[in-house]
């Protein structure tokens, strides 16, 4: 059985105040075949690659596989997201993680939330990316057709048939990408890695890439192959959703801050009082109707998510870890 390195660390990013938790597996050999990043949805962090044995497994195949904690989130709550839920982080975010943590180039795996993260990586950055894995990512809508299609980074894009909302939506908009493969988990719901982690290990979905290789889109013609995996649903106790410390409305709360003394200052004048009580009013309301979206977006992503039922194996095999590290080099 091939010998695993795992650690804990931290890594600090120009862009945040706080540093952001990471967990790593690699060969205890040293030799790295390739690395992956491991992105998590809101509901999870990295604990979840930890517990279902991704890391291990990865490392096993001979991968450098680091999965951090996203802003806010697991163990770098104290770090402040860059942007809103559902709103795009800047594209620079990923590209200093992966310098400071030397993945680059990266095969990066995508679940859900992180799409605000991974799909400006993955369209400014391709040069930095070995392959792209999105599992019904968020933000997908945010690109059109044609930044799509300018991406040429082999793409294996997975989610399972029982997510009806973002899964079938980031298949609609991914599908537009030039070089990709699609596999469907049957039976698995959004976070369809946790519905079943023995199929999820066997990654029939990289053998399939390695078999048939990368898609060639023809010009004006979209050419995707479907692959039907099926799984078997488990269940387990549902448990309640984190809060979520997103510090959004920091930038808001100074604005309010600016009116109220500006309201205050002008009581003397009657009809500059009025004035500013409507603009006062307006603003108020502006920043209530954008809180209410964020909250709103943010609660369905949760329960999106709270759906899927999950039990983690006990048992993994380096029949598993052989597929994975076959699958990864293909990529």
């Amino acid at each position: 059985m091939s010998a695993v390195k795992m650690t804990e660390g931290s890594v600090q990013l120009e862009s945040l105040k706080a540093p952001l938790f990471y967990r790593q597996s690699e060969p205890a050999t040293g030799e790295v075949k390739m690395s992956v990043l491991l992105l998590h949805g809101i509901r999870f962090s990295s604990e979840n690659w930890l517990n279902i044995s991704t890391l291990d497994t990865l490392a096993k195949a001979g991968c450098r596989a680091v999965a951090i904690d996203l802003p806010a989130l697991g163990r770098s709550k104290s770090a402040e997201a860059p942007a809103a839920v559902g709103e795009l982080a800047p594209a620079d975010f990923l590209k200093e993680l992966c310098g400071q943590l030397s993945l680059s180039p990266v095969v990066v795996i995508s679940p859900s939330l992180s799409g605000m993260y991974s799909l400006p990586f993955l369209h400014q950055h391709q040069d930095l990316i070995r392959a792209y894995v999105p599992v019904a990512p968020i933000c997908t809508d945010k690109f059109t057709a044609e930044q799509y299609q300018s991406v040429k980074v082999p793409t294996l894009i997975v989610y399972g048939d029982q997510d009806t909302q973002l899964g079938e939506q980031s298949l609609r908009n991914l599908s537009n990408l030039a070089n990709h493969r699609v596999v469907v988990m049957k039976g698995a719901g959004h976070p369809c890695y946790l519905d079943d982690p023995d199929t999820w290990h066997k990654l029939h979905l990289y053998k399939r890439m390695e078999r048939h290789g990368p898609v060639p889109r023809k010009e004006g013609a979209k050419s995707s192959t479907h692959t039907n995996i099926h799984t078997h649903t488990r269940t387990r106790k549902e448990t309640k959703p984190e809060k979520i410390n997103q510090n959004i409305l920091t930038s808001d709360l100074k604005l309010i801050n600016s009116a109220v003394f500006l309201y205050i200052y002008f009581l003397t004048s009657l009809k500059i009082r009025l004035i500013f009580s409507f603009f006062f009013s307006l603003n108020v309301a502006v920043i209530f109707s954008h809180t209410f979206q964020t909250w709103s977006h943010s609660t369905r992503l949760q329960t999106t998510e709270s759906h899927t039922h999950v039990s983690f194996p006990q048992r993994r095999t380096n029949t598993d870890a052989a597929r994975v590290g076959r699958g990864l080099e293909a990529l």
